[in-house]
């Protein structure tokens, strides 16, 4: 009888968030900048469990790296991260500016080593292995590689300029040993009203194939999902707002259905959040839904408007679990302020001045 109990109260059980280590942040580490459980200001390589962060000292930005092996937070130096998508390679670009000369430069790190690959002149910006940096009178674009520093080409930012490009001027999206896509214009003009993402061959950069993506002057936002092994939502932005105007296969066919706000994609599902946008870009969420990717079609709709991500076969959305097969509510979890989480489970993340990791189990 006991038994039996003891397995009905196991089964009962809801999800928990396991802490499985604890590390005291150094005096010199403020509490990173954290929004809810969702951070742009941190860099989490799932594979070795290290993490990169911001931490904002006084107006002073500085960087700061959790070691998996040593278990001890390592500074970095001052500097911040700037806009870049890491198409899951595990590397960061950190942006350092001298006080004396003004001048700015970026510097590429492996998360997982702390080891310093590359240093390029200029404001970066980085999409995978492609670090873009302008020069300060905004006549050019260099391309370097993120991780051997090999200068790749240059696009000139001039209108009217008659110099051949060796380039499309166009706006990388994903940037792989394995795979390259961009955002080009018609007739390979710069993206502006009408546009399409392009597959293209590794640095010959010939054209493979072109899908539409929109007829709207908006620039590259973002990412999601990954386009070498599943489908994959693009982001664009206008001066109100961001927008997911595409959701695609791998093979770049379009994935039918209207997709308000993409979360999260992987073969589980499509995690979208439901709304509509103000006349301000302001996005007001209704709900979520998951749908296939593949065809598209919606396989449940939940009430959360918090943005999901999978954790293996289920939904984190803020701080509960969702079944990911019915989208019906797990349990609440008691989550720290989350630096790093990966899909299965594995998590980093701030407690008071600890810094805290585990994982995540549905019951």
């Amino acid at each position: 009888m006991n038994a039996a109990i003891a397995l009905i109260t196991l089964l009962a059980a809801g999800p928990s968030a396991e802490v499985q280590w604890r590390v005291p942040l150094p005096p010199e580490a403020t509490q990173p900048r954290v929004v809810g459980n969702a951070t742009t200001y941190a860099l989490y390589d799932p594979k070795s469990g290290a993490v990169m962060w911001n931490s904002l000292d006084g107006n002073t930005w500085r960087i700061f790296r959790f070691d998996p092996r040593t278990r001890k937070v390592v500074p970095m130096g001052v500097g911040s991260f700037n806009p870049q998508i890491d198409c899951g390679l595990g590397l960061t670009t950190v942006h350092r500016r001298n006080p004396t000369t003004r001048a700015s430069t970026g510097d590429t790190y492996e998360v997982a080593t702390g080891k310093h690959l590359s240093t390029v002149k200029g404001w970066p910006e980085r999409v995978g292995r492609l670090v873009m940096t302008r020069d300060e009178k905004l006549q050019s674009r260099t391309y370097t590689d993120a991780v051997t520093g090999e200068v790749m080409w240059q696009e000139s930012l001039r209108n009217g300029a008659t110099e051949s490009l060796r380039a499309p001027v166009g706006e990388p999206i994903w940037a792989t040993p394995k795979r390259w896509l961009f955002i080009i214009g018609e007739e390979g003009r710069h993206p502006n009203d009408k546009k399409g993402v392009v597959d293209v061959a590794l640095r010959t950069l010939q054209e493979l194939k072109r899908v539409h993506l929109s007829d709207y002057a908006m620039k590259f936002d973002g990412i999601v999902g990954n386009p070498e092994t599943g489908a994959f939502a693009v982001f664009e932005a206008s001066n109100r707002g961001r927008y997911c105007t595409g959701v695609f296969r791998s093979d770049l066919t379009r994935v039918p259905g209207k997709f308000f706000y993409v979360t999260d994609i992987s073969k589980h599902g499509i995690l979208s959040l439901d709304g509509k946008a103000d006349d301000y870009g302001n996005s007001n969420f209704t709900g979520m839904i998951c749908a296939d990717p593949q065809t598209g079609k919606v396989r449940w709709r939940a009430a959360s408007k918090q943005p999901g991500k999978w954790v293996g076969g289920n939904v984190l959305a803020g701080d509960e679990l969702l079944d990911g097969k019915t989208g019906k509510s797990l349990g609440k979890l008691k989550l720290p302020q989350l630096l790093g989480l990966s899909q299965d489970g594995k998590f980093v993340g701030v407690d008071g001045r600890r810094l805290v990791g585990g994982r995540i189990r549905a019951r």
